[in-house]
């Protein structure tokens, strides 16, 4: 499985600033201005975990939105989502964030400049991954969907939270193969406690909602996201963090445009790190709310699905065409037996 690591950040920036960004150490150069004057809203977030790759912009549900690739044409992320047409990204020149502008569908505000930042898995933290081992009928029909729960930081500025590894598939030649997951919701729950309180509490609340109602999830796509800030000194005196995930409906997207969807409405992955001086303990939870089909082992759950059977158009057009043309052969022999048939004729003799 490909582990992503995430590029260190800076965060030194500030709205009261004049802003320059430019594609850093590209063949061309392209750059933009914000300062206090600008006439479009500024906005700061940095909730998505960003890989500094290659940035575009590609439709997606509907709306335009920013992804990033590597230069290979591989490792396709999502950066943005929501009721946004977003454009015209640039990094800043040192990499570690960038601008864009988006501009809020159907509702008639005007367009925001927004600035995100780059953000990386802290190692150095405790983390755990688990699994979602959808099988198909065969045991070579599989998808390997693996969450990895743990810290992550842009600059000084540390949180918990998760990232989607890149899905695992494999295929059976004679079914039609899986190209991603989506849901119709994936919640994000988290917790953080120290030995003098709570720093923040979202068990009940979700600090994030996604709706990907397609094939959002794939070998060369992923999501993540996290929660904070948490300062060093909260992380010194630590004593329980919590991350849950919650999935509803989640579902197969196929090659052959069907989709299936799992067996368990609701799926919920769910990491607890607990410190108790210098030492951390993880604890995973993993829950359905059906049993039908799931089997819970440790990190991996497995949910029973069933992938389609594959029938090429070349192979369908021939069976077809010849059960078309052995229908015609069964039609010209049943109308020539029906006019060979010989005919009898009763007689009947009257007698006085």
């Amino acid at each position: 499985m490909r582990h992503r690591k995430f590029v260190s950040c800076s965060n030194n920036l500030s709205s009261r600033n004049c802003f320059r960004f430019g594609f850093a150490r590209r063949g061309c150069r392209f750059s933009a201005s914000l300062s206090r004057r600008a006439r479009v809203p500024f906005r700061d977030e940095s909730t998505t975990l960003y890989p500094s790759k290659i940035w575009t912009n590609v439709v997606a549900d509907g709306n335009f939105h920013i992804f990033s690739v590597d230069v290979n044409g591989t490792g396709i992320v999502q950066l943005t989502e929501g009721p946004y047409d977003v454009h015209s990204a640039m990094y800043s020149p040192d990499g570690h964030s960038i601008l864009y502008k988006r501009l809020p569908v159907d509702s008639g505000a005007p367009s925001e400049l927004v600035i995100s930042w780059v953000a990386r898995q802290i190692e150095e933290l405790p983390s755990t991954s688990i699994s979602m081992l959808l099988t198909g009928d065969l045991p070579t029909n599989t998808i390997n969907a693996t969450i990895t729960f743990g810290f992550y930081s842009i600059g000084p500025r540390v949180g918990i939270g998760f990232h989607q590894e890149f899905l695992n598939i494999s295929t059976d030649p004679g079914y039609s193969r899986a190209v991603g997951l989506g849901y119709d919701e994936m919640r994000e729950y988290s917790y953080f406690s120290t030995i003098h309180g709570n720093v923040y509490d979202n068990r009940l609340i979700p600090i994030v909602v996604n709706q990907r109602q397609y094939a959002a999830w794939t070998e060369s796509q992923w999501f993540g996201t996290y929660t904070g800030f948490i300062s060093e000194q909260n992380i010194t005196e630590a004593t329980l963090c919590t991350v849950s995930i919650e999935f509803e409906n989640l579902t197969v997207y196929f090659e052959d445009e069907s989709t299936f969807v799992c067996s368990s409405q609701l799926i919920t992955l769910a990491t607890t790190f607990t410190r108790t001086g210098e030492i951390w303990d993880t604890d995973v939870s993993i829950e359905t709310s059906e049993e039908e089909g799931i089997y819970i082992d440790n990190n991996v759950v497995t949910i029973s699905i069933r992938f389609p059977v594959y029938v090429s158009p070349f192979l369908f057009i021939t069976t077809m065409s010849i059960l078309a043309a052995g229908a015609v052969i069964v039609g010209a022999l049943y109308l020539k037996f029906i006019r060979n048939k010989p005919e009898y004729h009763d007689e009947y003799v009257t007698y006085y």
